[in-house]
């Protein structure tokens, strides 16, 4: 008991660290994605049709260099594209779903922090409940069950003010991933016409 004690001053920010830092790397996270995510992820309407006729003139690096130049996560898709002209396009395809993949992962990152901070931010609020009626109980027994509201006071701030941030980190991390989720998911629709048009330009009709 005399260890509770001496640990009631810091207990509030004890258990205030671990949601704390939640907070810190769920901001992180969500100014990241909220970039990431914001940016297109296939060039300018027009860049496939200008990329077509370069690579019916034999002009592959010159197309690949102007997608670059876009700077959209649909250059990979492109550039895996590319790397294949000429070869027949059950090749080219599966090389365009193979960096659709990647570019998929690369869009992904960071959303399964979210969802691990949404489950951890209120697990740590319960933590810091429990932590303040453990000092409760512990100061009632040093003074023989008495005690003033004051004295109390430590301990039930403990438990309402974590178990209140801890929910609001959870909060937060829960909204965001799914608001992230559904944006994913329409960049992936996205990506997939594209991927399909993609093939289209570089292998054409041919088998």
């Amino acid at each position: 008991m005399d260890i509770l004690a001496a640990l009631e001053p810091w207990a509030r920010w004890i258990t205030f660290a671990p949601i704390i830092i939640c907070s810190v790397v769920g901001l992180g996270i969500t100014v990241d994605r909220w970039r990431e995510l914001s940016r297109p992820v296939v060039p300018a309407p027009g860049t496939l049709d200008r990329v077509r006729e370069l690579v019916a003139a034999g002009s592959l690096s010159v197309a690949a260099e102007m997608v670059e130049a876009e700077k959209c996560r649909g250059a990979q898709i492109v550039a895996a594209a590319l790397d294949t002209a000429g070869r027949p396009r059950d090749l080219v395809k599966e090389r365009v779903e193979l960096a659709g993949r990647g570019v998929v992962a690369q869009l992904e990152r960071g959303l399964g922090g979210l969802a691990l901070l949404a489950s951890l931010g209120p697990l740590f609020g319960l933590l810091g409940t429990v932590v303040g009626i453990v000092l409760i109980f512990d100061r009632l027994s040093t003074s023989g069950g008495v005690a003033t509201p004051a004295e109390l006071a430590g301990g039930i701030g403990t438990a309402l003010f974590t178990t209140i941030a801890g929910i609001a980190v959870g909060i937060l991390a829960l909204v965001f991933h799914r608001w992230f989720s559904s944006r994913l998911d329409r960049r992936v629709t996205e990506l997939e016409a594209f991927g399909l048009a993609v093939v289209d330009v570089v292998a054409g009709d041919g088998a």
